[in-house]
């Protein structure tokens, strides 16, 4: 499994104001790493009857999808969405879709498509708002990176920072690769960490087992010892409080993006259990970004 290259970004919006953070941040993205954009939006399956006035509704429909695509290019071009420097984007690739959005999302990203970059509504919660609409139904269903950006995701876009949650019950280093080649092209510090759920709080002064399972996780995780910037980390967490511990962990050491890989059962099922969802909505305040197994 070689390294995975980013320089295709494709960007679906909805022209909504919670979309504007993640035009943001893939913006940024594709100028930093000298890559192409691809502007999506989606129209809707219209249930228009009658064939002329379903042309009709159609015409218009496209006419002025296309023009608010247009203008987020200007936009981007003029500086609007970071800074004045956007020079590094090749070029920005505008696609319009019609029927399901969740398909023709993933259908697009089949042909030019290294990062996929979706906007969430962030703290209006998790299950019904991130993971439980289209940009659940793409990451099921999608084979490449998302990058998920909630609306109130910070406006440093600051990539320096990289929080990787692994199982140690699992394999690691195939799925490690593409997270720490990512690092590497933002040469960003990586954290490795591992959730250590505890049963009782009497757990936490067990310092011999957190040393021991630390060190299963640097042995797990051998692939990134030829990466300098690269650190491991033990998170012990009560079960009722993991969501808690993330966000904690994520605010004290000032982690800009957190990463994780889906596996068919994997952290990314126990992260959003409908039990804990709503309490997650404070760990949506950074990006989220996925890789697939």
């Amino acid at each position: 499994m070689g390294d995975r290259n980013f320089n295709h970004f494709l960007l679906p919006t909805d022209f909504s104001e919670e979309n504007a953070r993640a035009i943001e941040y893939g913006v940024h993205m594709s100028s930093v790493l000298r890559g192409e954009l691809y502007l999506q939006h989606i129209l809707p399956v219209s249930i228009t009857t009658g064939s002329i006035a379903k042309k009709k509704v159609h015409t218009k429909e496209e006419q002025n999808a296309q023009q608010a695509l247009a203008e987020i290019k200007k936009s981007i071009r003029s500086g609007k969405w970071w800074g004045d420097d956007d020079s590094g984007i090749k070029k920005i690739h505008l696609r319009l879709g019609r029927g399901s959005v969740a398909q023709e999302i993933v259908k697009e990203s089949q042909s030019d498509c290294d990062l996929l970059i979706m906007g969430t509504k962030g703290q209006g919660g998790i299950k019904t708002k991130l993971f439980g609409t289209n940009t659940q139904n793409v990451i099921d269903i999608v084979d490449k990176p998302v990058l998920v950006v909630p609306s109130k995701a910070s406006e440093t876009y600051k990539t320096e920072k990289v929080l990787y949650i692994v199982n140690l019950d699992v394999d690691i280093d195939a799925s490690l690769m593409h997270v720490i080649h990512f690092c590497k092209l933002f040469d960003a510090e990586l954290i490795i960490a591992h959730i250590n759920i505890l049963k009782s709080k009497s757990d936490m002064t067990d310092l011999v087992a957190s040393e021991k399972m630390r060190g299963d996780l640097v042995k797990k995780c051998k692939i990134a010892q030829s990466y300098k910037k690269s650190s491991y980390r033990v998170i012990n967490s009560i079960e009722t409080s993991f969501d808690k511990t993330v966000n904690d962990f994520v605010l004290e050491n000032g982690v800009d993006l957190v990463s994780l890989v889906k596996r068919k059962s994997n952290i990314l099922q126990y992260l959003f259990r409908k039990s804990i969802s709503k309490q997650l909505a404070l760990h949506t305040l950074i990006p989220v970004l996925i890789f697939h197994e």
